[in-house]
């Protein structure tokens, strides 16, 4: 055996044997060393992938398509708080308990099956306030209706009673409301009279009302309709409204961007109107200063009245009163006695 297999041990036999070894070693190599990005999806069977096969930080966003990462994929514990939402536990500067704490002082009234049961739905809530303090102001929050009210119905002090606005929230009938001091009424249309007697600092905001003011100190109106009775009252203050304001012995009144429809100030000191109209208004016996505004139709009698900057137009009557004129210009049908000095 050993003299057949060395007679046929030529060289040209080593050199094949060891060339078709070479070759079957270079294909298994090719095998493992391919090509970058040679391997596509269509030469890995499904299934065969697993995650352990996969590099840490391989996959990043742009390989992943839309919307394929669902919830029940991502480990909740392993989220952070978004940046923007730093403030997200807490409403309005106010955590959980603090918000829960300031909703205990805010009383919904809602509209009952008629007008009056509304009316004593409104009356029981604000009937049940007895300890509203500084600290502890109490809101009345009055839902859209109309809320009949045929008796007087007493506001408390450190109370905001707020509708939703003139043309949703209606109180009428033949009652009134009673104000104490530090009160607030915003966003009401009401057709009650509401008493402002002896009281101080209330607000009266973005509603329509009739209002009686007697003896009070420090009375705002702020915007909407207002038809007010001012007596023996001090700073009173009316903004961006339209006004009927009838004064009598009372001192500063003053009057900003507003309209100033009929009414009069008698016996008043220390009127100011800025920016602000005046037609048909009498002023008698006042000091009265008005400002960048239009006076039309009126009479000013024994009184001190300074124009800065005003039209005076129309009718306009000054008898007895000392008048001073900077800036300003009448036009026809103006009688001035004295003429502007």
């Amino acid at each position: 055996m050993g003299t057949w297999l060395r007679h046929r041990l030529t060289y040209a036999n080593v050199a094949s044997t060891l060339a078709l070894l070479i070759a079957l070693s270079g294909a298994s190599y090719a095998a493992v060393k391919l090509a970058p990005n040679s391997v596509k999806s269509r030469h890995i069977a499904d299934g065969t992938v697993k995650g352990k096969d996969v590099a840490k930080n391989a996959i990043k966003s742009p390989q992943i398509a839309p919307n394929q990462v669902r919830g029940a994929d991502v480990l909740e514990s392993t989220l952070g708080k978004v940046p923007r939402a730093a403030d997200a536990d807490t409403l309005g500067g106010f955590g959980a308990d603090q918000f829960a704490a300031s909703l205990e002082r805010t009383i919904v009234v809602s509209p009952r099956e008629t007008q009056v049961a509304s009316g004593a739905a409104l009356a029981e809530a604000l009937a049940s306030i007895t300890d509203a303090t500084s600290a502890n102001p109490v809101l009345v929050w009055i839902e859209p209706g109309t809320y009949e009210v045929d008796d007087a119905m007493t506001v408390p002090s450190w109370t905001r009673l707020s509708g939703a606005g003139l043309d949703a929230t209606v109180l009428e009938g033949d009652g009134a409301l009673v104000l104490e001091s530090r009160v607030q009424l915003v966003d009401l249309n009401v057709f009650l009279d509401v008493q402002i007697d002896g009281v101080e600092d209330v607000l009266l905001e973005r509603m329509a009302a009739p209002v009686y003011i007697s003896n009070a100190d420090g009375v705002t109106f702020r915007e909407g309709s207002i038809r007010a009775l001012v007596d023996s009252s001090e700073d009173i203050y009316v903004y961006d409204a339209d006004a009927h304001v009838e004064s009598v012995d009372s001192q500063r009144i003053f009057v900003y961007d507003s309209a100033l429809d009929s009414g009069s100030f008698e016996s008043t000191d220390d009127v100011m109107l800025v920016r602000s109209q005046l037609d048909d208004v009498s002023i008698e016996g006042s000091f009265v200063t008005v400002k960048d505004g239009r006076a039309r139709g009126s009479a000013i009698q024994d009184s001190e009245v300074t124009f800065l900057d005003t039209q005076i137009i129309d009718h306009f009557e000054v008898l007895t009163s000392t008048l001073t004129c900077w800036r300003s210009y009448d036009a026809m049908y103006v009688d001035l006695q004295p003429d502007c000095t």
